[in-house]
């Protein structure tokens, strides 16, 4: 099924398969702001022809139920889309939180910090100073559940990822990539270059929010010592 043409300044909207449509920003001035106003909207507002909204960094992705993957569950998926888009424009943006992540930067924690170094030629306490004093925005959640892909990495600390990836990268790692910073909720085989540790849960499907770091949050960085992390482990 062809994708309906884009009214000016509206993003493009495209079939994938016969179960999803793609919302496209790609182009737009704020791609990520748009992203996550229109995703909010939709789940305060999402009708039952709608299964699942899945957020990236400058698209949007609707998967339809079975009973609506068809040309005419198509089309009026694209059509409310159209609606949501226009609408979540008058809408007020929803008040993302600001999550405080305690993070311990031992060298037993943070093995690529002398890779790091080497790559970026700055010394490591530098580099620590660089990481824990920025402020991130959870610009996309994925990989895993409670995976948050942050943005607002200094410019000097951008690292390539390993080029042999680890096969077991322990929870509570906090790593970085390229331009991005992130937190591993659990153990699990990674490539990122990791810089330190938190004590917190960062996804936990007993709590009422599962992931301790939701879309569009602020993320702020707080220093701690050895000992404190091992005792915050122990709570």
């Amino acid at each position: 099924m062809p994708a309906k043409t884009a009214i000016p300044d509206t993003p493009g909207i495209s079939t994938c398969a016969d179960n999803m449509l793609i919302v496209d920003y790609k182009g737009h001035p704020d791609p990520s702001s748009s992203v996550q106003q229109l995703y909010h909207y939709l789940i305060e507002h999402k009708p039952a022809y709608i299964q699942e909204i899945i957020a990236g960094i400058h698209t949007l992705a609707v998967i339809l139920p079975a009973p609506s993957c068809n040309r005419e569950g198509r089309s009026r998926g694209i059509d409310y889309l159209y609606m949501a888009i226009s609408r979540s424009r008058l809408t007020v943006p929803a008040r993302n939180r600001t999550v405080h992540l305690p993070i311990c930067y031992a060298r037993e924690l943070a093995p690529d910090l002398d890779f790091i170094a080497r790559h970026t030629q700055l010394e490591t306490e530098e580099i620590i100073l660089l990481h824990w004093q920025n402020t991130y925005q959870a610009q996309l959640l994925g990989f895993m559940p409670g995976f948050a892909y942050l943005k607002g990495l200094d410019l000097r600390l951008h690292t390539p990822r390993l080029e042999k990836p680890r096969q077991r990268v322990p929870k509570g790692s906090v790593a970085i990539a390229g331009e991005q910073c992130a937190v591993y909720p659990n153990s699990t085989p990674g490539g990122w270059n990791l810089i330190g540790a938190t004590p917190l849960e960062l996804f936990d499907p007993t709590r009422t929010r599962k992931n301790l770091i939701g879309l569009g949050d602020t993320i702020i960085f707080e220093k701690i010592s050895k000992p404190q992390f091992e005792r915050l482990c122990k709570k």
